[in-house]
């Protein structure tokens, strides 16, 4: 069983159950965020299926099956990536082409990334934890760039949403994180001077987003999250 398979069982049904504490899982509590770039998004993929595929797609519900097929393969895609990430921040990096020939273009522009900043890993997919205000989630990296602290979002998508930064922004004001799988004691937060998201999407290339969204605004998603789902 991975890494990522044992924190995973930490999380069911939106909340992490970490030592006796039920707490809401970051994703989740933005979920309360209305998100119509998605919306656009479906209607998109679900009419490009059609245009593409009329005599495929020739009924609704095969149309909006569509819109969840190319989801799924975004997702892989997700997947792919971010094993690369896995790998590399434990200091095993594949050698070049570890991945499929779909995502090659993917896997260079990950390697341009390492080449052009050398970050260096402190922490990577660890369950992070705020008791204060009772949420909990995991993050994709921590580690330095020159003499700073960063928490990095990987992402195969082509632009930043203001979401992924309030994600971003609730794991910099964590106040524990568990540095190995369960069992492994919580230790203080360490100070994080920046959060950012690289992009890299596919053509073999990468971006680094700065993100700063303001903490307040996660703790409101959390508040209205708490609200609607409140019997």
């Amino acid at each position: 069983m991975s890494k990522h398979d044992l924190q995973d069982m930490d999380r069911r049904d939106g909340h992490y159950h970490l030592e006796g504490e039920k707490l809401v899982s970051v994703t989740t509590a933005g979920n309360a965020l209305a998100k119509p770039a998605l919306i656009n998004w479906a209607a998109r993929q679900t009419a490009l299926a059609i245009f593409d595929d009329p005599y495929t797609y020739d009924t609704v519900e095969k149309a909006v099956a569509a819109h969840s097929l190319r989801k799924g393969e975004a997702a892989e895609r997700g997947k792919a990536v971010h094993y690369l990430v896995e790998q590399w921040a434990k200091g095993t990096l594949p050698p070049q082409n570890a991945l499929a020939p779909a995502y090659s273009a993917y896997e260079e522009g990950f390697r341009k990334f390492l080449r052009a900043w050398d970050p260096k890993t402190l922490y990577s997919e660890v369950v992070l934890r705020n008791l204060t205000h009772r949420y909990a989630g995991r993050v994709d990296w921590i580690g330095t760039l020159g003499t700073e602290t960063y928490i990095l979002d990987f992402k195969t998508s082509k632009a930043v949403w203001k979401d992924q930064g309030l994600q971003l922004v609730a794991y910099k004001n964590a106040e524990e994180l568990r540095p190995g799988p369960r069992g492994t004691p919580f230790i203080p937060m360490p100070k994080v001077d920046h959060t950012a998201v690289v992009l890299i999407p596919g053509d073999g290339t990468f971006d680094f987003k700065m993100v700063d969204e303001p903490f307040d605004v996660f703790l409101a998603l959390k508040d209205v999250h708490k609200w609607w789902t409140s019997e």
